[in-house]
């Protein structure tokens, strides 16, 4: 019984950590509304997108424009059609008949003209949303990987990427055409109901004024809160979904279902509560607008009726002044009617926006850090000599700041046996403020390698990733190998969609000599994985992710350094842990031939390459001078 509470309490914190994932700060109107304009300006006033995005909204204008018009001008023959067949004249009743075909007929091109310049437009900008932030998503300056790390608020970037900007832009052209039709509607018909009754067009203002605050003051605040709960929420039960999917094979092998179940029970639990906030208010609204909707429907007969038994007006004026005023308060009412539309806008402009600028904030501060380590670069073109690479000269230096981590790439010409150089490391965790090392200070020149040994945790792969620049939080100085001419292997191997050979040859690179195939046997047959070739092929797309073993997708992971040209520094993470000890033996030594200037932390202690240093200890008390 003991053990079931323990256990209990641990899905327990579980299910609230998974909860904790992307709750929704409240904001309000114009907090979305300020969301809507960051999203909306980029395309319609960008040089390269905004003569077209104005054209297509021109033509949704005119056609809009020109469908209220038609309609209109449908209602006053339709009511002059009334009149003649009351009035029994047969030769007008046929000929306004006839004029109401016609504008049938032409209302018919409108119509297509408005729908396909929605379309266009929706879909034009949806790309041009989706292109600008692939491009800060998946960059040079990774971040895809740094948005998980430094922004942990911004849940979900794929869905965010992958379909709120569809539903934006569907939303957001939606609402855009129906306001405008709508006050078109209520524009035209005013004006037209006014000449026919001052009293009836000053009812409908005063009865359309007081629905439109009650339904903005009463209702689309809280709906806008709720939608961002429910994108929110439905996004995290997508997640959950999602990681047992991608670990199916773990959860299966620790029998983990019922613990996976609940925090995708506890998950639905919240998504259901939430919906059934929304649609609380949702009947609320509908109740109130169904009331004001059928009490205002008797307003016109109470008012024009008279007159025509006066004989002020003619019959046709009745369905007239009921088709004006219906109009007019239907477009009125439109506003409160869009309510739902407007929530879910509001919903999505918001968590574009907060995406939009995390990842605008990591590229300026990418570009900053290449700014910075250009000029540094020039800079050091008249004062650095090879004298000066060793780390007392490095350390020594009074003009060396050391107030904030520095990663720069070294001047081949200048350096050119020189790898890697670290002065005065100290390293914090991303979004952490306990330093994993500090004071850590070493370089590597060709020919050497170096091992890193040290309890799990000390900070081994930490290092690594400042190396690479992944990490930057800290101070201190870096300076290594062009990235161009380093190859990173990870400890946890990477699949990417496509072949076998798409697979060895990741990341492929535009202007790089690629390897013959006959090259590529051979790096396989040494590793001992030249059988994968027979199984798979080499250009059919396999999921090769789900197939492979642990130690197959390191060893492939391994091929691809050997198949890389012009490699000057490898930099390996226990890239060998699912190795036995003969094919990890295999596996040094090949890099040890390839490359000869290697760094990385070790998986087991008593596989060692000769002439390779090795550092022990705490990460704080390493220097390998």
């Amino acid at each position: 019984m003991a053990q079931e509470k323990v256990q209990g309490k641990g899905v327990q914190q579980a299910k609230t950590a998974v909860l904790g994932l992307g709750q929704p700060a409240k904001v309000g109107c114009c907090a979305s509304l300020r969301a809507f304009a960051t999203l909306f300006t980029p395309y319609f006033l960008d040089p390269k997108t905004r003569c077209r995005a104005w054209f297509l909204m021109l033509l949704i204008i005119a056609s809009t424009y020109g469908q209220v018009a038609m309609t209109l001008q449908l209602a006053h023959v339709h009511g002059n059609l009334q009149t003649h067949l009351a009035k029994g004249h047969p030769d007008h009743f046929w000929k306004v008949w006839w004029e109401l075909l016609g504008l049938v007929a032409l209302l018919m091109p409108v119509i297509l003209v408005h729908i396909g310049s929605i379309c266009l437009l929706q879909l034009d900008w949806r790309r041009y949303l989706s292109r600008r932030m692939l491009q800060n998503y998946v960059n040079e300056d990774n971040g895809f990987y740094r948005l998980s790390m430094e922004y942990g608020n911004v849940d979900n970037p794929d869905e965010r990427i992958g379909q709120n900007i569809a539903s934006f832009t569907h939303f957001s052209i939606h609402l855009m055409t129906s306001l405008l039709k709508d006050f078109l509607n209520i524009t035209m018909s005013s004006m037209r109901l006014f000449a026919m009754s001052p009293l009836l067009f000053y009812i409908l203002a005063a009865v359309s004024l007081v629905y439109t605050l009650v339904s903005l003051g009463l209702f689309a605040g809280p709906l806008i809160r709720v939608q961002r709960r429910v994108l929110a929420v439905e996004a995290n039960l997508r997640y959950c979904l999602v990681r047992i999917r991608e670990s199916g094979e773990s959860v299966a092998f620790f029998r983990g279902y019922k613990y996976e179940y609940e925090c995708c029970e506890k998950v639905l639990d919240y998504a259901i509560w939430a919906e059934y906030k929304k649609h609380a208010i949702e009947i609320l609204f509908g109740l109130f607008k169904h009331v004001v909707e059928h009490a205002v429907e008797l307003v016109p007969f109470l008012v024009i009726v008279p007159m025509y038994f006066k004989g002020t007006v003619e019959f046709g004026a009745i369905a007239q002044s009921h088709a004006y005023f219906k109009k007019s308060m239907s477009g009125m009412m439109d506003l409160g009617g869009e309510l739902n539309n407007i929530a879910k806008l509001g919903a999505e402009s918001v968590r574009l926006k907060e995406l939009w600028d995390a990842l605008r904030k990591i590229n300026e501060e990418g570009h900053e850090g290449k700014g910075a380590s250009d000029a540094k670069s020039e800079a050091s073109t008249a004062t650095d000599s090879e004298d000066m690479s060793d780390i007392e000269a490095l350390s020594s230096s009074d003009e060396m700041e050391l107030e904030k981590l520095r990663v720069e790439d070294l001047d081949s010409d200048l350096h050119d046996n020189l790898r890697i150089q670290v002065a005065e490391l100290t390293l914090f965790p991303p979004l952490g403020d306990t330093p994993l090392m500090e004071g850590l200070s070493f370089s590597l020149y060709a020919g050497q390698s170096l091992l890193i040994e040290g309890a799990s945790g000390s900070g081994k792969s930490s290092l690594l990733r400042a190396i690479a620049g992944l990490w930057v939080s800290g101070h201190g100085r870096i300076r290594r190998t062009r990235l161009e001419r380093c190859f990173f292997v990870p400890q946890t191997p990477y699949i990417c969609l496509g072949s076998l050979q798409d697979n060895l040859l990741y990341p492929r690179r535009e202007g790089v000599e690629e390897p013959s195939r006959s090259r590529i046997f051979e790096v396989l047959k040494q590793l001992n994985i030249d059988h994968l070739p027979k199984r798979f092929g080499m250009d059919e797309e396999v999921g090769l992710q789900k197939i492979l073993s642990g130690g197959e997708r390191q060893r492939l992971n391994l091929a691809r350094l050997l198949l890389q040209p012009n490699v000057d520094l490898a930099i390996l993470d226990e890239s060998t842990s699912a190795l036995d000890e003969e094919n990890e033996r295999t596996a040094y030594e090949l890099v040890y031939l390839f490359i000869s200037t290697f760094q990385g932390p070790k998986a087991r202690a008593q596989v060692k390459s000769d002439g390779a240093r090795v550092c022990h200890g705490e990460m704080t008390e390493v220097s390998a001078g």
